[in-house]
């Protein structure tokens, strides 16, 4: 029998410029921990800070405006990331208490936006210097798309931007990671667009966990096309996407030690093969389990767990090898081809999708040169017999050694996405921000008269910012111009200028108009595309499950669950203020799990209760007319079997 031993890359402390071998490496980890690394369980990245470790967390190191301590962030580096040989990726979060702009009451501090941009702008500057030549990705924050950023969408937009200009500063060659989304929060992500950060970052990140016993590769692919088709419609199509936090906690009684280990593998097989999906790094989240929700790959006594084992195999048997294809196996059954540099030798994985143990038959006439099982512990390779070869799949992952030769009949091919990171110095240092009204995600316009919109810009660059912005109206659905304003705005070097700019419609203006914003002067802000929504007064506009849902509209008792953007549960209420006497046009993207029937009613006094929406169906837009309301409160209840709302526009006609 031959065997294969496949060598991990000798790293040593990065001083410059990442190995190849280091760049193409998937393996990642969040946080540190002894033997992790090249010479233990194999992974060659480490996702850190975000209040978890002294590095990159920003309470720790400036714990005073303006005086950074940088000695156990050092520590930290040599002690881990040195010993272990580790890339690192540094999470920039979250908000010191001198920083943030919460108030007494206002939320948690660390997780709300800082009081001024540029004290994290000198943050990031600070850190990328001091580690410059040794770390070469930042990442905005952590989940800012639920609790951990207590902050608009708009404002997340003016940390990414910050945080570019920066890095660029402190560290030029340096790239900035979005803020690793929980899930994949396609109309978080669709508003972050928007807002403009598409020229700020270099890579995509999201979390995309699941919790059961098996890994649904269905919903996970359909999360990451998603993704995909997401970052096309924005021209953005081709950043590598990082997977920066997916696990499975073994704190849940059905997910055993085995059981995680599993579905490690079969996560991280999944997403190396699918080149087409643009996944370049995976992150485990998380090395230990530090008391709390059992994720680690080391017990809290530190023992290794079954993952522990099942990663170092991994990471042995396939580094080096790229990603081919999809073996032909029968359903029920995944099986992936991942050859060598040469294409002469292939290591194919393969599992049973479910809990069950499936026997098959693969028209391969040859036996594979080697087999490990999911611990990397040499197996019997499987028999051929009459020109086949049969073998049991089981829910824990093998690996099959064969010649590329014998096993390319049933592959086929996965064409790559080609995905490059984007040159850090086309990154601008000058940003414009226009701002939507207080209490709403998304600006709006009053037809018939003009709107004044507030808006910033940010010039941190080393050149006086003289010159204009100019918002350009658009009709979406024509692309036909209806209105230019532009307004003059200076800014000496760092420093920022705000400005308001007045914008109008007419009276047939439709529901929803584009706005389109630059900024010229001496240095080019790069552009932004908002959408504006329309009424014949105010317009109230909110996510679900977003901070401006929590803390502005939810009834603080309300009894749901959330995800991406979706609030779900049997009965929540809204608060909505009513500024005047009007009418309203309530607009909801409203529905129930498998098309159950769910409910929306009315009330100003929460007593009497009016019906306004309801059906039997999955989410959809929905519209509905409340006559007469005076100035106070409108509360909106949601009821239903696992009813789901998505989004909320509340659109009033003043009365008179």
């Amino acid at each position: 029998m031959k065997t294969v031993l496949l060598l991990l890359c000798a790293m040593s402390a990065f001083a410059g410029p990442l190995p190849d071998d280091v760049m193409d490496s998937p393996f990642g980890i969040v946080n540190p921990w002894p033997e992790v690394g090249a010479e233990g369980m194999g992974a060659v990245w480490c996702r850190c800070g975000g209040g978890s470790t002294q590095l990159g967390d920003w309470p720790r190191n400036e714990p005073m405006p303006g005086v950074f301590r940088w000695d156990s962030a050092e520590s930290e580096w040599d002690g881990y990331y040195v010993k272990e040989k580790l890339a690192v990726a540094p999470i920039l979060s979250y908000t010191p208490g001198w920083a943030s702009c919460a108030m007494r009451g206002q939320g948690t501090p660390r997780s709300r936006p800082p009081r001024d941009l540029w004290d994290y702008y000198r943050f990031c500057r600070a850190i990328s210097e001091r580690f410059k030549g040794r770390i070469w990705f930042w990442e905005v924050w952590n989940e800012p798309n639920i609790g951990f950023f207590e902050g608009t969408v708009a404002e997340y937009a003016d940390l990414v931007k910050a945080a570019a200009a920066g890095v660029q500063a402190g560290s030029p060659e340096a790239y900035v990671v979005f803020g690793g989304m929980a899930g994949v929060d396609r109309p978080f992500l669709d508003r972050c667009y928007q807002y403009g950060v598409r020229d700020f970052f270099d890579v995509m990140a999201a979390h995309p966990y699941q919790w059961g016993q098996v890994f649904d590769d269905r919903w996970y692919f359909e999360k990451l096309t998603n993704l995909c088709a997401d970052m096309k419609r924005w021209d953005d199509l081709g950043k590598p996407v990082w997977l920066n936090e997916v696990g499975w906690s073994t704190g849940n009684s059905k997910i055993s030690d085995d059981d995680q280990a599993r579905l490690l593998v079969q996560s991280y097989v999944s997403s190396m093969a699918r080149t087409d999906l643009g996944v370049q790094r995976i992150f485990w989240f998380c090395v230990k389990d530090w008391g709390g929700p059992n994720y680690g790959l080391f017990a809290e006594n530190g023992a290794k767990k079954s993952g522990w084992h099942a990663y170092r195999a991994m990471v042995r048997r396939l580094t080096g090898m790229k990603s081919w294809g999809r073996v032909r196996v029968p359903d029920g059954v995944r099986a992936y081809a991942f050859t060598d540099v040469d294409r002469q030798r292939c290591m194919v994985v393969l599992w049973s999708k479910d809990l069950g143990t499936r026997g098959i038959e693969l028209p391969v006439a040859t036996v594979p040169l080697a087999a490990w099982d999911i611990k990397g512990d040499e197996i019997p390779v499987p028999a051929v017999s009459e020109g086949k070869l049969s073998i049991d799949a089981t829910p824990a992952p093998v690996y099959l050694l064969w010649k590329t030769a014998d096993i390319a009949s049933l592959v086929d091919e996965i064409e790559p996405l080609a995905i490059d990171l984007p040159d850090p110095a086309r990154r601008s240092p000058v940003w414009v921000s226009l701002y939507p009204q207080q209490g709403s995600s998304l600006p709006w316009l009053w037809r018939e008269r003009d709107t004044e919109l507030r808006g910033r810009l940010f010039n941190a660059s080393e050149t006086p910012f003289d010159g204009s912005v100019t918002v350009t109206v658009t009709d979406s659905e024509s692309g036909e111009e209806v209105g230019r304003r532009s307004v003059a705005v200076s800014a000496k070097p760092m420093t920022d200028a705000t400005f308001t700019v007045a914008l109008g419609c007419s009276e047939d203006a439709p529901s929803t108009l584009r706005l389109d914003v630059s900024a010229e002067g001496g240095v080019t802000a790069p552009p932004l595309r908002i959408t504006a929504l329309v009424g014949d007064g105010p317009v109230v506009n909110f996510l679900a499950n977003s901070h401006l849902e929590r803390s502005w509209y939810l009834e603080p008792d309300a009894e749901s669950g959330c995800a991406e953007s979706v609030r779900f549960g049997s009965e929540w209420v809204y608060q909505i203020p009513v500024p005047k006497d009007a009418d309203a046009t309530v607009s909801m993207d409203v529905g129930a799990h498998q098309a159950a029937h769910w409910t929306v009613a009315w009330s100003q006094d929460k007593k009497a209760w009016q019906p306004l929406l309801e059906g039997d169906s999955n989410r959809a837009w929905h519209s509905g007319q409340i006559e007469g309301l005076k100035r106070g409160a409108l509360y909106l209840r949601c009821q239903g079997k696992n009813q789901q709302v998505g989004e909320v526009r509340v659109a009033y006609r003043l009365a008179g």
